[in-house]
């Protein structure tokens, strides 16, 4: 599966966002919820200033820094805490740095699913359409449910769009069931084809 089809579907119901920010749980954020645990994490990535220029060591470190001190007031909404963090930093995150990051969440997303006792190696063998849906599911919750893996164990990708259920988030669930009934055509679409269906370009 590649990683720009499962980029393409993230982008359609959450933001990329190049600034640091501070998640509800205190850590720092970038991207599409990547986790920088330690400033060293920032500085691995390519940043430019707001004015353009390359981001220098110590600037990525002083902005790691202030997100991480962050003091909120108690009750204050999670999306609110997101937006408004752009304006505490002046270091933002270059397109290949949103695609590293993007690609090591993958990464560990597919490994998750591939591990999981439940599909095991059989994982590699799903349909496009249903592994994509698997692995978003994985790496932006709710994850699966006990009774989504049962479906998908027994290759049930009707079974699997029916009881998908996604609370607050009702365009990215429709997505969602969109792959999973792509899946289930006979036979199913081919990895090339599933683009066409979410704007996304087509190549090899």
């Amino acid at each position: 599966m590649r990683t720009d089809y499962s980029f393409d579907l993230a982008t359609r119901h959450r933001v990329a966002t190049r600034h640091m920010w501070q998640g509800v749980d205190g850590h720092v954020y970038v991207g599409l919820g990547y986790k920088l645990p330690e400033a060293q994490h920032a500085e691995c990535l390519p940043w430019v200033t707001t004015a353009g220029a390359p981001a220098e060591e110590d600037e990525v470190k002083a902005a790691w820094t202030k997100i991480a001190h962050v003091k909120f007031p108690a009750g204050r909404p999670p999306k609110a805490r997101h937006t408004g963090q752009a304006k505490l930093t002046r270091v933002r995150l270059t397109d290949a740095g949103l695609q590293q990051t993007f690609e090591a969440q993958f990464s560990a997303a597919l490994a998750d699913c591939r591990r999981a006792s439940r599909f095991g190696t059989a994982f590699d063998s799903f349909p496009g359409g249903a592994s994509l849906a698997l692995l978003d599911l994985t790496m932006f919750g709710p994850g699966i449910s006990t009774d989504l893996a049962m479906a998908a164990d027994m290759r049930d990708w009707k079974q699997c769009a029916r009881i998908l259920s996604i609370p607050g988030e009702s365009f990215r669930q429709a997505e969602l069931q969109r792959l999973f009934t792509l899946a289930a055509e006979k036979p199913p679409l081919p990895d090339h084809v599933i683009p066409r269906y979410f704007g996304a370009p087509e190549g090899a």
